[in-house]
């Protein structure tokens, strides 16, 4: 195996990724596509990649135990599996807060919308439940808002 130039095509991939975190299995197919880097074993490559200062390897908890969970999660868009990042691509904790308070702004205007057409209906149940989904989306505003002046 050679590590060097395994290294730069993994270095090469990452960087050129539109999503920072890859998945293992598509940075395998890439290096096995190159005839140079063609000859390794996935759990050498994996190890390589783990004591890497340049990489970080981040595996689904559970993945194993709990394959239903699994199953789950991934149908709901987040990654599971063994991925591979870039250490230079790890967005900061005021990024990522930035980013959830984006996603939660989304969503308190689809629950805003919602509430006005149960509301409309008379439905009183739905009302009380999506008034439930508001509240906890404005916790979770707040909790995220603490998070941005802890990071200034």
């Amino acid at each position: 195996m050679d590590l060097e130039s395994i290294e730069q095509k993994c270095l090469g991939f990452l960087m050129q990724a539109s999503n920072p975190l890859v998945p293992f299995e598509n940075l395998v197919r890439h290096l096995r596509e190159d005839e140079s880097c063609a000859e390794f074993s996935e759990q050498d490559l994996l190890e390589f990649l783990g004591k890497h200062e340049l990489f970080r390897v981040f595996e689904t908890p559970g993945i194993r135990e709990f394959p239903e969970a699994t199953r789950k999660l991934s149908a709901s868009g987040l990654p599971v599996g063994v991925h591979v990042i870039l250490c230079t691509r790890i967005p900061s904790q005021r990024a990522v807060t930035e980013m959830i308070q984006g996603q939660l702004g989304v969503m308190t205007e689809a629950l805003c919308a919602a509430l006005a057409e149960v509301r409309e209906m008379g439905d009183a149940e739905a009302e009380n439940q999506l008034l439930d989904a508001l509240s906890r989306a404005e916790k979770l505003k707040q909790m995220t808002e603490g998070l941005l002046r802890e990071t200034k």
